[in-house]
């Protein structure tokens, strides 16, 4: 693979259109999982994005690879089994970026840039984005991470916590 530059930069009020594009393709990926359909104006609507603009502990960055933008990380503290720290909330790369390492450096510039405890959650039937973070995971903690199984919203989901 050549060498890329990727990096995080922190989405900003005036970025808040080109995350919400973004994250239109995001449920649209997600959309076969949680069988989510569109509004009357075509569009899926994600529902906490202003709240990263007005809430403590909510952070947005872009995925910037060779300077263009090819995704984003979203990270708050909003853990579902853990009782301090911090998780993924949402993760996007667009199509050309996959298989190509650049999202477990991602994962990593945001798991470096809060350290302490972290959970990350993915919904089982997403086999794809269950096997990323399976091995973005163990590869970031030399395999020093807990696994658990468990049914939330109606949906198997996998929970990872391990220690940045």
């Amino acid at each position: 693979m050549e060498s890329m530059n990727i990096e995080l930069h922190r989405v900003t009020a005036d970025q808040k259109s080109v995350l919400n594009h973004l994250l239109e393709l995001y449920c649209y990926d997600f959309s076969e999982y949680l069988n989510t359909d569109v509004d009357e104006k075509g569009l899926f609507n994600y529902k906490y994005l202003d709240q990263y603009w007005q809430e403590d502990g909510r952070h947005a960055f872009f995925i910037i690879v060779d300077g263009k933008i090819a995704g984003f990380v979203m990270v708050n503290k909003d853990l579902k089994i853990a009782k301090e720290g911090y998780c993924i909330a949402e993760f996007f790369l667009l199509k050309k970026y996959r298989n190509k390492g650049i999202g477990s450096k991602a994962a990593y510039l945001a798991f470096n840039q809060f350290k302490g405890s972290w959970e990350v959650s993915v919904i089982t039937i997403n086999k794809p984005a269950t096997q990323f973070w399976l091995k973005a995971i163990d590869q970031y903690t030399n395999g020093k991470f807990q696994s658990i199984s468990k049914m939330y919203n109606k949906r198997e989901k996998l929970f990872l916590t391990f220690n940045a």
